[in-house]
């Protein structure tokens, strides 16, 4: 899959935004993941617009409007149907719906959870593999990264788009992830 020709600049715009997240500027962080998201989405990029939405709405949270981050939530649940990753829509209502329910909003909580169980259940996922096929992935998928390479996103095994075994294709930014290699002592 070829990038988009505007990549490095969003790119370089979701970095920031990622770094001004850890440390701590929400406010300052905001506008840029709106904005990525907005274009992605107009690009048909639902995925990577859904994810930009799902940090905005992080930022949200953080500067005390949950009220709006659970609206930002909602709308990157049907931006992921959008995308054909309805398997990504429970996850991600349960990981917003804890993080509510923890900040005094259980009525938001429930919101979330109540469209998730209103979606279509995902198609059934691949083929079953055997279990030594199974520890060569998890091995391979243990030694990837905890940030994109390219943009410094989290890198969540669940959340990207397996090309092969072990290698992922960054859900914000597209690029390849390949595992480390282990090192070896000389």
């Amino acid at each position: 899959m070829r990038l988009p020709p505007r990549a490095p600049r969003a790119r370089a715009a979701l970095m920031q935004a990622e770094r001004l997240m850890r440390a701590g500027q929400y406010a300052e962080a905001l506008p840029i993941f709106t904005t990525l998201s907005r274009e992605a989405e107009a690009r048909g990029l639902y995925e990577p617009a859904a994810n930009g939405l799902l940090q905005a709405a992080r930022c949200l949270l953080e500067l005390g409007r949950p009220r709006e981050a659970t609206d930002e939530t909602l709308r990157a649940m049907d931006l992921l149907a959008l995308a054909g990753r309805a398997d990504r829509i429970r996850a991600v209502a349960e990981r917003a719906a804890a993080l509510l329910a923890n900040r005094g909003h259980p009525e938001l909580a429930a919101r979330l959870l109540q469209e998730a169980n209103t979606q279509p259940e995902p198609p059934p996922g691949p083929p079953q593999i055997t279990e030594r096929q199974y520890l060569r992935a998890a091995a391979l998928a243990s030694r990837l990264p905890d940030r994109c390479p390219s943009c410094g996103a989290p890198v969540i095994p669940s959340e990207l788009t397996w090309v092969s075994p072990g290698v992922g294709r960054c859900a914000y930014c597209g690029s390849v992830i390949k595992p480390s290699l282990p090192r070896t002592a000389h």
